[in-house]
C-alpha cells in the first residue's frame, strides 16, 4: 500500500513502527495490518535503507527522473518550512524583520545595577508578555498577529515545528464504507469535534480613516433615502505603534458596488467591473482592506440621534447571515503565511458595522470565568474580535480633492436611484478614443466638466483678470494686465506677483520666477 501511494521501488526503501527502526515491517503480500497490530491512526516511519533520498518509480518500475526531481524538490521545500515560497504582504515583511521586544527604563527603586546592566525589572519584554499588556491604558486584550507567531516560534526549538493550520469542519470525501453523505457517515470521514473560544490574536489591531469625509460621503445615501448601504473600503495595511507589533487598516476610500437597498435589507448584485476596479486600486496603491456596512434606524430627527440595538443580551453583535458574508469576503482576500502548509492563514479583511453605540458583553460567570455551552445554535460572539476604528488628529488626504470643500465631488458610483449619474463620463472617454472634437465640446457643456475645471482651479491658481488701473483723480488710466503698453509692445503678466514684464523676458524681472 506504502509502494502504491509513494510511487516507490521495490528495494531502496523499508517501513518502521517506532523511528529508531526497531520495529520493522517486512514486506509481505500475505500478512495483514491486524497481523502487525496496526490501528486507524498509528504513525509509521519511511526511510531509505541504504542512507539515499527516495526514488519514485514510473509505471515501469524503472525510475523516473521527473519524479526524482520532484521528490528532490519537495524535500528541499520541507526543509525550508511549511509555505516557504509565500510572497507575505509587505506590512508582514517588515514586522517580520523588527525586533519587537518591549524596552523598559530603569527602575530606580528596584534596580541595584549600573545604569548600563539589566535585570529582571528592566530587562525587554517579548511582545506577548500577558502582565505587561494588562497593564497598558487601556489593557490590550488581544495580541496582534506578529506577537502570536513570536510567541509560536519564541521556545527552544525557534519554530522549527510550528505550524498554521486552517480548520476544515468538512465530511471527508471517498469513504467506501457506506453512502455518501447525507446517506451515511462514519468516525473515518466526519469532521473532528471543535471547541469554540475566543481568539486570542488579531489580524489587525486598528482601523482609522484617513478623514471624517470618507465616512460622511458615505453616510449620505442613507440620510437622503433612510435605506441600508454597502461599501468596500480601499487603502493599506501599515504598522500600528500602539500595540506591539500591530497592523492598521488606513482606509483611504469607500466604493460602492451594485447592489440593492431598503431600510432592512441590503443585496449585493453581480459586479462585472470587480476585477478592473482592483487592478485600477492597485495601481494607485491602495488594495481592499474590508467591508463597511451600515445599520441605522432614527430615533429623533430633531436631535439627529439614531438607535441602538447591537450587543446588548436580548439582541446580537452580528447576525449569522452578516457573519457568513464577512467570511465570504475574508474567504475572498486570504492573508499570505509562511508559516502555513496551504500558504495562507486567516484574513487581514475587516467588518465595519455603522450603528448606534454599544457594549461588548463577555459570557462569563460569577468568578470571572468564560462560560463553556453547546453550540446549539452556534453563539457567534465566539467568532468576533472587537477592534478600535477611528479619525487622526489631523486628516490625512490620499486623495487631495477631499481637502477643498468648495470643489463639488464626482458623483458616487452605483447611485443612480439618487440622480448621481456616471453616463456622462462615457462621453469624454468615447471622445478620447475617436479622436471626436465635437462630442468634446458637448461635454465641456455638462455639469461633470465643470466640476473638473473647479477642481482645477482648486489646485492651480488662475491668471489675473484684465483690469485698467486709475492713480489718483484725473489720471490716466495705467496700461491692462497682460496686454501691450506704449507703442503696442505686447507683454505678460507673472501669475505669481503680477508683475508686468516684456514679452521676450523668459522669466519675471521681480520676482525672478519663470514665464
Amino acid at each position: 500500500m506504502v509502494q502504491e501511494l509513494f510511487g516507490l521501488g521495490d528495494l531502496g526503501w523499508n517501513l518502521y513502527k517506532t523511528r529508531d527502526k526497531k520495529d520493522w515491517i517486512r514486506t509481505s503480500r500475505a500478512k495483514t495490518l491486524d497481523s502487525y497490530k496496526i490501528r486507524h491512526g498509528d504513525m509509521l516511519f519511511l526511510l531509505p535503507s541504504d542512507g539515499k533520498p527516495l526514488h519514485q518509480t514510473d509505471s515501469s518500475g524503472s525510475n523516473a527522473s521527473g519524479a526524482s526531481s520532484a521528490s528532490n524538490q519537495t524535500t528541499a521545500s520541507a526543509a525550508s518550512g511549511p509555505g516557504s515560497n509565500v510572497v507575505e504582504d509587505e506590512v508582514d515583511q517588515y514586522l517580520d524583520k523588527q525586533d519587537g521586544k518591549i524596552y523598559r527604563k530603569r527602575n530606580e527603586q528596584l534596580c541595584r545595577h549600573g545604569p548600563h546592566g539589566k535585570c529582571l525589572h528592566c530587562v525587554p519584554l517579548e511582545p506577548y508578555d500577558e502582565e505587561y499588556l494588562k497593564t497598558c491604558d487601556p489593557p490590550i486584550k488581544f495580541l496582534s498577529f506578529h506577537s502570536y507567531i513570536r510567541k509560536l516560534t519564541g521556545g527552544v526549538d525557534k519554530g522549527k515545528f510550528a505550524s498554521l493550520e486552517n480548520l476544515s469542519c468538512r465530511i471527508k470525501s471517498g469513504c467506501t464504507e457506506h453512502p455518501p453523505w447525507p446517506g451515511g457517515i462514519c468516525t473515518k470521514c466526519q469532521p473532528n469535534a471543535v471547541t469554540l473560544n475566543r481568539q486570542s490574536y488579531r489580524h489587525v489591531d486598528y482601523i482609522m480613516f484617513e478623514n471624517p469625509s470618507i465616512v460622511d460621503r458615505f453616510l449620505n445615501f442613507w440620510r437622503r433615502t433612510g435605506s441600508q448601504r454597502i461599501g468596500i473600503m480601499y487603502g493599506r495595511y501599515e504598522p500600528h505603534s500602539d500595540i506591539p507589533l500591530g497592523i492598521k487598516a488606513t482606509v483611504a476610500a469607500i466604493y460602492e458596488p451594485p447592489q440593492t437597498n431598503s431600510k432592512n435589507k441590503v443585496e449585493l448584485l453581480p459586479n462585472p467591473l470587480e476585477e478592473q476596479i482592483d487592478k485600477i486600486a492597485e495601481k494607485l496603491g491602495i488594495v481592499p482592506v474590508g467591508w463597511i456596512f451600515t445599520d441605522l434606524i432614527a430615533d429623533d430627527l430633531s436631535k439627529g440621534t439614531v438607535k441602538h440595538f447591537r450587543g446588548n443580551i436580548n439582541s446580537h453583535f452580528l447576525s449569522a447571515e452578516e457573519c457568513i458574508m464577512a467570511a465570504d469576503f475574508q474567504n475572498k482576500h486570504q492573508n499570505p503565511c509562511k508559516l502555513s502548509p496551504e500558504g495562507h492563514f486567516g484574513s487581514k479583511f475587516v467588518t465595519v458595522v455603522v450603528t448606534g453605540d454599544y457594549l461588548y458583553i463577555e459570557v462569563k460567570d460569577n468568578y470571572g470565568n468564560e462560560v463553556t455551552q453547546l453550540a446549539r445554535p452556534l453563539p457567534v460572539e465566539y467568532l468576533l474580535l472587537d477592534m478600535a476604528a477611528a479619525f487622526p488628529v489631523t486628516p490625512l488626504y490620499t486623495f487631495k480633492s477631499h481637502m477643498h470643500a468648495e470643489v463639488r465631488s464626482f458623483s458616487v458610483e452605483n447611485r443612480d436611484n439618487l440622480g448621481e449619474l456616471q453616463d456622462k463620463i462615457d462621453l469624454i472617454l468615447t471622445a478620447v478614443r475617436n479622436g471626436d472634437e465635437d462630442l468634446a465640446h458637448k461635454f465641456q457643456k455638462t455639469e461633470e466638466w465643470a466640476t473638473v475645471e473647479e477642481i482645477m482651479a482648486a489646485h492651480h491658481p488662475s491668471p489675473p483678470v484684465r483690469q485698467t488701473s486709475y492713480v489718483g483723480p484725473g489720471a490716466s488710466p495705467l496700461p491692462p494686465i497682460g496686454g501691450s503698453v506704449g507703442d503696442g509692445v505686447p507683454m505678460w503678466t507673472c501669475v505669481h506677483c503680477t508683475f508686468l514684464n516684456n514679452h521676450d523676458k523668459s522669466a519675471c524681472d521681480m520676482c525672478s520666477l519663470p514665464k
